[in-house]
Parts: structure tokens; sequence; C-alpha cells
């Protein structure tokens, strides 16, 4: 068996039943898509009509998933819509043509809260995402299917600036604020996008243009770069705009103030000119003035400016205080005596807070400053699981999850940004092979831990912060098995021994879930009523004559000594059981001229629009078989209840097909867990392949396998069942019907099949038989045991009639009248045994004269079939006479002459018999014929 489609697959045949015309073949199909079964035996192909197999792909696979997307490997521009495709495949690679998978997307990294995600499923198994950032920066895309992981997630993500928006970019430095007379003013230029991406740390000189009407401006030439720089050489209030390719930067035109003295310091003027070493723009999140980290110190610039906004630059004493609402921490202000101050922070309490600052006791610009302080690195020693309560369960196969409550050296909560932090909390199970633990945030930043475990039993789950456990680690959860599940149970077969039947056995059947744990969780507790299937053929009542060299073929033939019958003539078949092609008849011997409307498999009749078909055909035009018969030349017989036994059928091979048996069975639980003790008793032998289902589960019948076997390639679970011991009166003739035909003289053989008390074929033989043909003349059978349940019968028949096989074994009688009629038939007519009634010595001219011969065999058995050919002529010495014969089909001829002439004559009746004739034995004999009354008109002189 081969089977052609995307692949080409040779089946494996593990065994093949000759009796009953059937293969068992293994295949096993990686790839998916549409087979067709070819089937052929040597150089003889395409011995069956070929037949499709639709090999539908598995359940998802997440680690052979093929996720897509130009963004997976190469930057995408913020305010881009990254698609991605994700296509499901199975374990085998081929490609899901369904959908319903519960695919999404998550986003990891600094500002992966702004980010938009969706998945849309198209039901063929592709799925298609869209995924939008405005943030510059690294992320990382976390494509799931459920909580696992889809191919080679996660996909590292960059997200680049857009284009440099005018509108966005800004000017920073004191050169947009005012300063003193004949002094280089300078400011820098940031290039953002229009999202506030900050696009390059330098930008061309070339794309900006300085523009201002004021004559006393006196702009220098740029250093390329993002540095500008500008002079005036008289006190006043000036103005100048900065634009980008004729567009204005954010903020333009400034305003700025230039003096010929620096006045005192003002506190509305004053401002924070950086913070931790960067400038302040606060481009983004215009409220939060700084972020810090609990215990770690910051520092702020405080730039001291008099009113119109010119650095003072000078030393002004402590008029600068600084202070914050945090409930612990340090703050230090110091004079860098340039009109700058450095304010110094530190707090261990995270949270938002207000820090303010104060010149001469007014607070400065922008005061209070929020400050953002978040929590410290995470440490296992005060972190620990959120609930975790003792004996804390999970299913087999199914995500369970664990949130912890991380807190840093200072008590704080710790919330994170992304799972690539170094200190999110990471799991590892008991050992590698029962799954690997996944790290995850929720929406608020929270961390918790998921896997999934097949094996049922206790478990053991480590956390760990930075290589240290966190506080109750490991932590012990129990995993609970699924519902039962036929397919993935097992039949414990090492204390099953074959059984006869009539015997009851008990079955071990440990019921398993999908995982293979065991389970007692089986929908309603019980299993449905059991099914059995026969592998092959249980039982064939039908035995063709057997062929030896004391025996012939169905009494129309003989053996050679390899055991091949050589038929009769007008015989064939192998067991000479049909005719010879043109020759019909019940002895094969009449003969009829083929005709095209036939097939080939009939004669035509005068007169008629039907054929006389052979007897393995039907149909008015002998082009289908008849009933019982099969094959491509109607030459397999085989019948439903002689041949496959009570509980098979013929299937349109002529092979026999076994129904299903519902066994009687009785369950009860066993002391292993998930355990079920069934008692089966059967009364049919052969080997059966036990079906079940689980009430309330599934309707599907599901057939039991061995234990220590492949999911994928599963051994059935086989109950052998013996036939019980000899029962005279089930046993009978393995005669296909219950009439059988013989020719007497020929010798008869048949097949005695030895039985149970439920009708079983014994496997072995010797038993002591005798018996006799019973009829018109009882005749001695001749008996052979072949060692294997069957006896060959054999006799020679020598007169016609109806006869009845009496077969003893001690005082029983086989069969107890279930033996079939055997109707003898009379042999070929011989000469000498053939009689002739109604015969007279003197006729006169004129007279018919009348007689009937009577055809007859060897042992003077009248031939009823009229087959036969006789000749009869009446001679003197002037003439030859044929007579006129009448064949009255019942081996009876009427003969018939009319004598013109007068004289002595003598009667010849022969037999012909091929080229070869014989006298009837009462022949020849004189006729006198004698003249009849004188006509005178005839009369002379």
């Amino acid at each position: 068996l081969t089977l052609e489609g995307p692949t080409e697959i040779a089946s494996e045949i593990r065994d093949v039943d000759c009796n009953s015309l059937s293969i068992i073949a293994h295949h096993l199909i990686t790839v998916a898509g549409r087979y067709v079964v070819k089937v052929n035996r040597g150089e003889d192909h395409d011995l069956a009509d070929p037949w499709v197999v639709l090999a539908e792909p598995v359940s998802t696979d997440v680690k052979y998933c093929i996720v897509t997307g130009t963004a997976l490997y190469s930057a995408m521009p913020a305010g881009t819509e990254l698609e991605v495709e994700v296509q499901a495949l199975d374990t085998f690679s081929n490609a899901l043509t369904v959908g319903g998978g519960n695919f999404h997307f998550t986003v990891s990294g600094v500002d992966a809260a702004v980010s938009r995600t969706s998945m849309h499923d198209h039901g063929n198994g592709s799925y298609s995402g869209r995924f939008l950032q405005t943030r510059s920066g690294e992320y990382l895309l976390h494509v799931l299917l459920d909580d696992q992981h889809v191919g080679m997630s996660p996909y590292q993500l960059t997200v680049s600036p857009a284009e440099v928006d005018p509108r966005s970019t800004i000017a920073v430095g004191q050169g947009v604020l005012g300063g003193m007379v004949d002094t280089a003013l300078t400011f820098s230029i940031i290039e953002m996008d229009r999202f506030q991406n900050q696009v390059s740390q330098d930008c061309s000189a070339d794309h900006y243009q300085l523009v201002s009407s004021a004559t006393a401006l006196v702009f220098h030439e740029p250093d390329g770069y993002t540095s500008f720089s500008f002079s005036c050489n008289q006190p006043g209030h000036f103005s100048f705009s900065v634009q980008r390719l004729g567009t204005h930067i954010r903020g333009s035109p400034f305003s700025v103030s230039i003096v010929a003295e620096v006045g005192p310091p003002d506190a509305s003027a004053t401002v924070v000119q950086s913070f931790d070493g960067q400038p302040m723009t606060r481009a983004r999140d215009a409220w939060i003035h700084g972020h810090a980290i609990a215990g770690s110190s910051k520092t702020l610039i405080v730039m001291t400016r008099d009113a119109l906004e010119v650095p003072t630059k000078a030393s002004h004493g402590d008029c600068v205080d600084a202070s914050w609402n945090a409930s612990s921490g340090t703050i230090d202000v110091k004079d860098l005596a340039n009109g700058g101050y450095a304010v110094t922070f530190s707090t261990t309490v995270a949270g938002t807070h207000e820090l303010g600052i104060t010149l001469h006791n007014y607070p400065i610009r922008d005061s209070p400053l929020l400050i953002v302080v978040t929590a410290g690195p995470a440490e296992a020693t005060r972190s620990r699981v959120v609930t975790w309560p003792p004996g804390q369960t999970c299913e087999a196969g199914q995500s369970c999850s664990l949130a912890i409550d991380c807190v840093d050296a200072y008590g704080n909560p710790k919330l994170f940004q992304s799972v690539d932090s170094p200190d999110i909390p990471t799991g590892r199970l008991g050992s590698a092979e029962e799954g690997a633990v996944a790290s995850h945030r929720d929406d608020d930043g929270r961390p918790f831990l998921s896997w999934t475990v097949r094996k049922s039993g206790v478990h053991a789950l480590s956390v760990y912060v930075l290589g240290e456990e966190i506080q109750g680690s490991p932590f012990q959860f129990s995993v609970r098995a699924e519902r039962a599940s036929l397919m993935h149970s097992i039949v414990d077969d090492r204390q099953i021994k074959p059984t006869v039947a009539g015997e009851s056995q008990e079955i071990s059947l440990l019921l398993r879930d999908e995982f293979s744990n065991p389970t007692s969780d089986s929908c309603s507790g019980r299993l449905a009523e059991l099914e059995l299937t026969a592998v092959g053929v249980r039982s064939v009542r039908h035995v063709p004559p057997f062929c030896n060299g004391e025996t012939a073929c169905s009494g129309h033939g003989r053996c050679d000594q390899l055991g091949v019958c050589s038929c009769e003539e007008g015989y064939a078949g192998a067991v000479c059981n049909l005719c010879l092609a043109d020759m019909y008849g019940e002895d094969c011997a009449e003969f009829g001229w083929p005709c095209g409307m036939c097939e080939g498999h009939g004669r035509c009749l005068p007169g008629k629009s039907t054929c006389d078909c052979q007897r393995n055909w039907a149909g008015d035009h002998c082009d289908r078989c008849a009933p019982g018969f099969f094959g491509s030349q109607c030459d397999r017989f085989c019948d439903d209840e002689s041949s496959c036994g009570p509980d098979g059928k013929c299937n349109a091979l002529g092979a026999c097909e076994m129904q299903k048996i519902r066994a009687s069975v009785s369950q009860r639980r066993g002391d292993r867990e998930g355990e079920i003790l069934l008692t089966i008793t059967l009364t049919r032998s052969g080997s059966y392949a036990l079906e079940a289902t689980i009430l309330g589960c599934s309707d599907d019948a599901v057939r039991l396998r061995r234990a220590q076997t492949e999911l994928y390639d599963p051994q059935p679970f086989l109950i052998e069942v013996g036939p019980a011991g000899f029962d005279a009166i089930a046993s009978s003739t393995a005669l296909a019907t219950d009439l059988v035909h013989a020719t007497a003289a020929v010798p008869l053989s048949f097949t005695l099949q030895m039985r149970d008390r439920f009708g079983n074929a014994r496997k072995s033989g010797g038993h002591v038989l005798h018996g006799q043909m019973r009829g018109f003349k009882p005749t001695r059978l001749g008996l052979h045991d072949f060692g294997d349940g069957k006896f060959g019968a054999a006799c020679t028949l020598t007169h016609a009639g109806d006869y009845r096989p009496e077969i003893g074994y001690g005082a029983q009688v086989l069969g107890k009248g279930k033996m079939p009629v055997v109707r003898v038939h009379p042999g070929p007519a011989v000469a000498a045994n053939c009689t002739m009634t109604g015969l007279v010595s003197i006729v006169s001219v004129g007279t018919r004269m009348e007689f009937a011969i009577t055809a007859r065999d060897k042992y003077g058995s009248v031939r009823a079939c009229g087959s036969d050919l006789f000749e009869v002529t009446m001679q003197n010495t002037e003439q030859t006479t044929a007579a006129s014969m009448s064949n009255l089909r019942n081996g009876t001829f009427l003969v018939g002459f009319n004598p013109v002439q007068a004289g002595m004559f003598s009667l010849h009746v022969k037999l012909r018999s091929g080229a070869n004739t014989s006298d009837v034995v009462s022949a020849p004999q004189l006729i006198l014929v004698e003249a009849s009354r004188v006509d005178r008109t005839r009369s002379t002189m």
C-alpha cells in the first residue's frame, strides 16, 4: 500500500490474513494534505479503486509557528504601524487551516504603556497583528498563544525617531534668555519629531536660519552642528527667530534682554538649569520634573537670574534654600560661586514628592518641582508571594500562575516597566522535564510567574530575585490530572492470559488523561458498555472441499501430487465448482454458443432477449455476480452466515468483516488510582480489540491499547479467546449450502468442523469419529483427522438419491439433524444398462410403431438430465430408415417409426458417447412388417 500526495508514504504491512482477504497496514502521516491510497500486489497495480485519505494538521505547537514582519529585522520609525503575520503550525510544521487560537501581543520597554496592539484571526490558521508605538527606544514584542511564547518570541524591536518636526524642535541655552552687552550668548538646538522624540544629538546648521530686524544683534558663524551664538553692542529688548527650512521652531521668535549691568537675583526669573547633568527641557511629561531611585542621590543646578532673566554669575550667599515633603531623606544646597547653586537630595521613600526651592524665601520658577522616586532593586529577603495556600492545586496541562510582591531594601513595593529588568522574579521547577517558568508583569507593573506542568503529583517551585530565593521558597503545589481520555488510557496486560469461550476474564484498565496521568475523573465515573471487534475472521463455516490423494474435488475432478484439482470435462474452478466456458446445466454438459449480449458468461436463448447465465453470473446479460459470488470474475464465494458466522458479514470484496460485539461486562474500582477492573465473558473464540466509551465524555468508541506503546503507533490490546471443549451437537459439516449435489460413482468429499457448545471452531484434533451416508443405499464414510479441528469425509455413492451424513462420536451424533442433504445424481449412461419398453415384433405397413428408451447409469439409476444421445435405425437388405426421437428431458426418449414397406427388418439402438457408439443391451431385434389390406388401386396383373 502506498499513499501518494504531498509526499509518498509506503505503508508497513503488519499482518495479512489470506482467509479473510484482509490486510492490516500501518502508516504514519506527518505532512498534512490529500493522499490517494493505492494497492498493488507484485506487478499487478491498482487491484482496487483508489480511495482518498485527508490528513489534517494536529494541534498548534508554539515552537513551530512562524512570525514575520519587516520591523522584526529593522528599525521602525515612531508612529508607523507595524504589521506582524503569524502562521499557526503543528508539531510536524503543517499549516493549520482553521482559526480560534488565542494569539495576542504584549510589549515591554520603557514606554510600553503607550503602545497600542491588536490581533485579527483570519479563520484559516493565519493571524495578523498591529503594533503602534510613538516613543522611540528599545522594546520587546511578546507574541503569545495563551501564555506561551510563539516562535522566537520575544522579538527585539527598535523604534527610531520620526522625521524632524520644526514645531517640536526646541532651543536651549542662555542665548534664548538674554545677557550682558558685548558678551557672546550661545544656545543649542535639540531636534525633535512630532512625538517629542529627540531625533539626534547634533543637527546640521545649514537647515536653520536666524533672523532678526535688530541691527545691534550680530550672529556669529555656527560651529556646524547644534551650537549658535550672537552678541549685542547695546542694552535693550530685542527679538529674533529660529526657522528650520522656513518653519519656526518651538518658542520662536525669542525675546531677549541685553543689559549693561546685572541686577539683583529675582526668584521669578531663577530656574533649574539641569537635572542630574541633563538640560531641563521637559519636552515630555511636563508635570514631572525628574526621576530618582529610592536610596540614591540626585543633583539639580539652580541658576540665579535678575528680573530680565540675565544670569547673575556671582555668589549671593545663602539666598537659595530647598525643602521637600518626603517623609524621610536628606537635602543639601551648595553655592557654586558663579550664580548657580547645586541642590542634592535623596530619600528612601518611593512615590511622587514635591521639591520646593526658594530665593530669599520666594519660590523660584516652576517650584515646587515634582520628583518621581521609584523603588530600588528588589531584594529576595523582603519579597514574598501574594497568596499561596497550602495544598495549592493546578490542572495538568493548564497554565498556573503565582503573583509576587517585590520590595526593595527600604520596604518600597517594586513595580516593573519591563520583564527584562534584571531584578524581576524568576522561577524554576524541580526538574527540567516539568517545564519552564516565564516571568510576566501585569498592567500595573506587578510581577508574576507562569508555568505549565503536564505530570500529575506534587511539585516544587523555587522563586528567585537576583539569584537568591525569596521568602518561603520553594513552594509546594499539586498537579491534578484532567478527565480521563480513553485514547491515552492503557490496559495492564501483565496478568492477562488467553482464555476459552464461556470463561470470565478480569482486565485492568488504567484510566489516563491526555498527558498519561492516572486519573479517577471519568465524567460520569463509569464506563459505558464495552464493544469488541474481532480482528480477522473469527470463524469460517464454509471450507472448500479438500483435495488430497484419496478424494476428488467437489466430485468433479481429481487431485494431482501438488494438491491441485484436475477437473472433469465441462467443469472449471480451483475446486471444480464452476462450469467451463460455454457449458451449462447441473452437470455442465450442455453446450451453448456464446453471444455478444451475454458478456461471455452466458448463452443466448432462442427468441428471447435474456441470457442463460453460468452459475456464478446473473442478470439479463450476465453482467453481475450471482448472489454469494464476488470478485472481478465472480469466482469468490462468500455467505454471511455460512462463511462469516453469526457475527460477521461479507463485504463488497467477498471478505468477512466482523461486526462489533457487545460483551457481557461488569466493572469495579481497583486499588490503584484510575484503575477499573473489567470482568468480561466471551462465548465467541478469536482475537478481539476492546473498544470503550466513557459515559458523559464522548460518544466515540476508542480502541484500547497496551502499555509501553507510543501514542502515534498504538498497539491495540487484544483479547485471545480460544474454543471450549468439543461438543458433538454443535459440530457440523463445513459445506456452504443445505443441499449438496454429487454424481454417482464419482468420489464425494467434504469437511467436518469440530465445534464447542458455543459453535466455535475447534483448533485441535484427536477425536475418534465413525460415520456413514444414510439413504437409498447406506455407504460407509472414510474419515481423516487433519489435526486442526477439521475432519475430511469421503465416500463413493453408487446409487442416485438423497443421502444425509450420519457421523457419530461414541454414542453422540454430530450436528443432531443439521447435516445437509447430499443429492446424488446418476452417473454417465451405460448402454448395457439402458432399457426399452413398449417394443413389438410385428407391425403392419402404415401403422406407427412407438417405444421408449430409458437411459441408465452403471448401477441402473435412471438418468434425469436427458442429455444423452441415442441413434435408432430400421435396416433390411434394401434400405436403412432412421427413427424419429423425442427427448422428454427426464432420462426417457420416445422413438417412433412409420413403415411403408413390408418385410423383415432389424432394429438397431445405439448410445453415442463422443466418437464411440455402443449397442443398447436389448438390440438389435427383428421386426416383421406385414402388408396391409389389398388396395385395388395399387393391385396389378
